[in-house]
């Protein structure tokens, strides 16, 4: 990962509080966020809106 969005996804991690994730779940949920926050301007749990483990 480059240091950019290492350094982005550091933040997101302490914004969030999800250090006990792995680094590709808290990518996953820091992905899905800045997607969706370009759309939707009201706060929202970004664990809301990753698909999970299996795909469901």
């Amino acid at each position: 990962m480059d240091m950019i969005t290492a350094g982005l996804l550091a933040e997101f991690t302490k914004e969030f509080q999800i250090e006990n994730l792995s680094e590709d779940k808290r990518f996953e949920h820091f992905a899905g966020f800045v997607v969706l926050k370009r759309h939707y301007s009201e706060t929202f749990d970004p664990g809301n809106i990753v698909a999970g483990a299996g795909g469901t």
